[in-house]
Order: C-alpha cells, then structure tokens, then sequence
C-alpha cells in the first residue's frame, strides 16, 4: 500500500480533518489501508478492469488498484484541495491515463464503463445511489460485463449482496458486502 503508516497520518491525508458538515457523502476519514487491502481482495482485480472509487479521497484505493494491474482506476472526488493532491501524486508517480481524478460531484457521474466500484459512503449517501447501482448490476447480469460491487462498513438496504465479510484483524473491525 501507498506507503500508509499511522504516524504520518496527516502527510498521507492531510485532508482526513475536513469535513463539510451536512455535505459531505463519504465519512471524514479515509479507508484504513488494511480495509482498502480487504476490499480489493474481494474485488478480485483483474487486468480488463474499469475501477471507481466513490469519494475517492486521496486515491489509496486507485492506486492500490493499478498497483494490483486494473487496466483504468477513476476516483471521484468533490473536495478540490484533496482532488488537486491526488492528482499532484498521479503526476508525480507518472500513471498517466491510468489512474484519473475527477474533481465533482459522484452523484453527476457516469458509471457505465465500470467493472469495479469501490464504495466507502455513508448510509445516507447509499440510499442516493442504491436505485442507480442496481440498474448497473442488472444491466451487468445481461451483458455479462462482471461488474462486483464493494462497500466498506454500510452496504446498500435494499440490493441482496452476493456475499458479506466480517473482519476483525490487526486493528481492523469492520464488514465488507459484495455486489454483483
């Protein structure tokens, strides 16, 4: 993983203390990287896959996805200062096409393409996307596309996931659903 220890919190995510009370779709901390781990292994990427992450934050879980060969990681992202330093380590780290950050709303994007999407939201920000996800499955199980859904910690209220995963590890309690 992209380096993460605790100690250097704040250089990883200098943005993790923002929050935008109300506003905000996504919780005010980002994955820890041992769930981003946990939710790629259960993404199962793959080298034709089209990653999402949903409120990408500082792109831990694209980069953790390009690091693992998925063909195209796109994080969306609606704060622009944390936008911008994701996109400064992109450049810095010379991926090109094959890591983007989109700096908007996740809610305005399109996510036809996807074979992964990675979702860290809060329940509230579930129940905005959950009519949308299910159309993407379904249109996914008749094309055969394979698209797999992850969500950290909250899944989506009213989709059957395909399987869910509790973890408690090294400092890890959190559960895992998997949509497909």
């Amino acid at each position: 993983m992209y380096g993460y220890r605790e100690d250097e919190a704040n250089d990883i995510n200098p943005f993790g203390s923002m929050w935008l009370e109300g506003d905000s779709l996504a919780p005010p901390c980002g994955a820890e990287p041992n769930a981003c781990v946990r939710m790629l292994d259960q993404a199962n990427i793959t080298p034709n896959d089209v990653v999402y992450d949903l409120g990408c934050g500082d792109g831990r879980l694209c980069f953790e996805a390009n690091s693992r060969g998925a063909k195209k990681c796109t994080g969306v992202e609606i704060i622009e200062e944390v936008a911008d330093h994701f996109k400064q380590i992109i450049l810095e780290r010379k991926l090109g096409d094959e890591v983007v950050c989109v700096c908007g709303d996740l809610l305005d994007h399109d996510y036809k393409d996807a074979t992964v999407l990675l979702i860290y939201l809060l329940p509230e920000a579930l129940v905005l996307i959950e009519e949308r996800v299910q159309l993407l499955l379904e249109s996914s199980r008749k094309s055969g596309s394979g698209l797999r859904v992850i969500c950290n910690t909250w899944g989506f209220q009213n989709i059957k996931e395909d399987e869910k995963v509790a973890l408690y590890e090294e400092g890890l309690n959190c559960t895992f659903w998997k949509y497909s």
